[in-house]
Parts: structure tokens; sequence; C-alpha cells
């Protein structure tokens, strides 16, 4: 499938952003619900928000706020903004797109929404630094990233953990860590962050629909990273045993979403 406009790297990030949503955004939304510090937040900063298809969808749930979403992406911001109106957000929630680095964000929000980005940081120091320019003392930042060490296939496909490792491997090779926002708490309160939870929620293939999910979102996967990484691996070994797995109906797999939530002193 080719992208009908724009470069291929955006339109797959752009794809990718959507299914990661639609796989884990269930899973992810009881931390939000028995989140007390979000809960309470009126004024809230989306970093890296992408096409903002999370942030849209989330904010059905939580109406009562305003959100700010930024990121370097100018064509994801067009897109953030054209569908401003999806997933049930009325004009009575402020929302607001812009092409902003994260590192040179101000302001005084209630609360900051980081997700699956740290990973892609060179400098989670600069990261944190940035945080406390843009959340109010007692202010909370909510980082949501990757747990790869969760991650399990049944039956096992040993082309999948030779493609992750040789991912991670690239990632590290340009100053970026996968781990990031597991190893984000060992900073954090040398920025005045006080780690306040912490924990692994499991995305498991059997919710209906999710394994056709999984499939498409590992896809698309390959595709980014064969595009955007260049990570040299096979990728037709890969969609091929990705496919015979899910052509298994007794197979099986799951991915883990780390959730932290840190607050400013």
């Amino acid at each position: 499938m080719k992208p009908p406009s724009g470069t291929e790297a955006t339109w797959l990030w752009d794809r990718l952003m959507r299914l990661q949503t639609d796989l884990s955004q269930p899973i992810e939304l009881p931390f939000f619900f028995n989140c007390r510090a979000w809960l309470e937040s009126s004024c809230v900063l989306d970093v890296g928000c992408g096409n903002a298809y999370y942030l849209r969808h989330l904010a059905r749930y939580f109406p009562g706020k305003s959100y700010l979403g930024i990121d370097m992406d100018l064509a994801h911001i067009e897109t953030a903004r054209r569908e401003r109106a999806d997933g049930g957000i009325t004009e009575a929630t402020p929302m607001e797109f812009l092409a902003e680095d994260a590192h040179h964000v101000r302001g005084n929000h209630d609360a900051a929404l980081v997700r699956l980005l740290v990973q892609h940081l060179r400098s989670l120091d600069d990261f944190l630094g940035s945080m406390r320019q843009a959340v109010r003392p007692g202010g909370v930042v909510i980082v949501i990233e990757s747990s790869d060490e969760v991650r399990k296939f049944v039956p096992p496909i040993r082309s999948m953990a030779r493609f992750f490792e040789m991912l991670r491997a690239n990632r590290l090779a340009d100053g970026c860590d996968r781990d990031a926002g597991q190893v984000l708490a060992d900073k954090a309160q040398t920025f005045s962050f006080e780690p306040e939870s912490n924990a692994i929620f499991i995305v498991p293939s059997t919710i209906p629909g999710h394994k056709d999910l999984f499939l498409q979102t590992y896809l698309t996967v390959f595709d980014l990273t064969r595009t955007a990484f260049g990570v040299g691996v096979d990728y037709d070994e890969l969609a091929a045993d990705l496919r015979a797995w899910w052509a298994d109906p007794a197979s099986y797999t799951q991915l883990g979403v780390h959730i932290a939530s840190y607050r400013r002193s």
C-alpha cells in the first residue's frame, strides 16, 4: 500500500499512531480514571502529540479540560488540526495544536502527557529540564512507554526476537534507549520530580479484534523501521513469519505498556 500524499515515512507514522491507540488505549484508560492528579488537572499539555489521534480519543472521556498538543512535525500538526472534531470532541473542549519543539515549551500546565516519545530522545536531562518549565509546581508528568521485557509470542517467532534485538541496537547507536521510560525514574528526582506511580499494563491479543490489530501494527512497524531507521533484517521473512503466526488459531501475543507519573515539587 502506498501513501496517498506526503512522504512515505510521515504516512507510516500517522498510520502507526492510529493503530497503537486502537491497540492499547483501552488498556491504558483505567490508569487515567484512577489517577487523582490527572482527574484534578484542568490544563493538559501533550508533548509529542503527533497526529493527536490518541489525545482526541482520550479527551472524549475527559471533556472538562483544556488541551494543548505540540509536535515538531508540521504535517502531523496539520492533521491534528484538520481532524480536531473526530472522536466526539466538541467546541466546548478547548484543544489547540502547535508545531513546537518539546525542549522549548514553556507554561503552567497541570499535567503533561508524554506518550511513546522518550525512547526517541537523546537526552533525558534536557527533557526533564523542559518539563520543569512546562508544568506548574504540584503538577504531574505522565510518561507512557513500551516495555519490551514482557513482549511475548506463542508459539515463539525467532525472527521477531532478532528484529527487536537489532532495533534496540540501532536506536542505542543513535543515542536513544527503548527502555528510557523505565530508567527515567532514576533521573526524575534530580529535577525535583517525585515518582508517584509506576506500573506495567499488559495488552493481550485475546481482546476481540486485537489479534488483527497486532498484525497490522507490526507490519506497519516493519515498513516504518525499514524506511526511517534502516534496520537491516529480512523484512519479507519477518512478514511471512508473522502472518503464519496470525493464521494459527491457538497463537497468542502480548505487549507491555509502562505508565509512570511524576509530581513536580
